[in-house]
């Protein structure tokens, strides 16, 4: 019967081991804690909004009205005028989707504007759809107005 060799470390070897094993623990045990913070803050987003993509849409514009069309893979989920009595004021809207490739389609009416983009859905997707007017498209070069404005965000918008 062989006898297993042991490896014989200095102390301070030993001592380095224990650090590092240590570490390990630390680190399993912090990034484990963050992935259940950041699964739990979806589920709670999913179950409290009652769906996983949600959409801020605002008219934006000083003077105008305007009616904004917002179709999802084809299917137009909000079809609404957007006043400008309250700026700034967004309108909120909850679709559960499944997971993968979407492409959203937004349109203004009166204003002939449209804005194309295709995105993935996973978990929960926070979209802010903003319509601005001939007054903001001068601040911006290579801008026509009027124009949409459009924010993909992982986490819940700042101004919610």
């Amino acid at each position: 019967m062989e006898k297993t060799k042991e490896k014989k470390y200095s102390n301070y070897t030993k001592g380095l081991l224990r650090i590092v094993r240590s570490l390990k623990k630390i680190t399993f045990i912090f990034s484990t804690s963050i992935l259940i913070i950041i699964i739990g803050s979806w589920i709670y987003f999913y179950y409290t909004y009652d769906g996983n993509l949600l959409f801020y849409v605002s008219n934006q514009s000083i003077t105008d009205s305007v009616d904004i069309c917002v179709e999802l893979d084809g299917e137009i989920i909000i079809d609404s005028t957007f006043s400008n009595s309250n700026y700034h004021k967004k309108e909120f809207y909850s679709f559960s989707v499944y997971p993968g490739a979407h492409y959203v389609v937004i349109k203004s009416k009166n204003n002939k504007t449209i804005l194309i983009n295709e995105f993935n859905a996973f978990f929960i997707n926070w979209i802010v759809v903003d319509f601005y007017d001939h007054n903001h498209a001068k601040k911006y070069e290579n801008i026509e107005s009027p124009f949409f404005a459009l924010r993909y965000c992982l986490l819940p918008p700042a101004f919610q």
